[in-house]
């Protein structure tokens, strides 16, 4: 039994190294303002039908958002709004509504009216 317990503990502490890792690269790549990559290192857990996280979503609309994809960016945004109403996961409420007005006035320069 003690053994099946390490085996189990493991593997538990392996997939949460393996999540964390996209998530810091995610972080860094971000840093840098390497949106590509951001949006590229997403891809394999929205393609694996895994639910992202308040922040996950936050920083993919970010990315999107300075890719020039508004319509993507609105979408991921209200996905971490809807998972964290408070918003908490920007550095700060100013951030979060000037990113907000940012995908709203791309999506009036892509002729969607508040992105929905």
């Amino acid at each position: 039994i003690k053994t099946c317990v390490t085996v189990v503990l493991c593997l538990a502490t392996s997939l949460a190294l393996a999540q964390a890792e996209p998530d810091e690269q995610a972080r860094k790549a971000l840093a840098q303002a390497d949106y590509a990559r951001v949006i590229a290192l997403y891809g394999p857990a929205i393609a694996a039908g895994r639910n992202l996280s308040d922040m996950e979503h936050y920083r993919l609309s970010i990315a999107q958002q300075k890719a020039g994809d508004s319509v993507a960016a609105w979408k991921h945004l209200r996905a971490a709004l809807e998972l964290n109403a408070a918003g908490t996961f920007a550095s700060s409420a100013s951030r979060l509504s000037d990113h907000r007005a940012s995908i709203l006035a791309g999506c009036e320069k892509l002729n969607v009216p508040g992105c929905e």
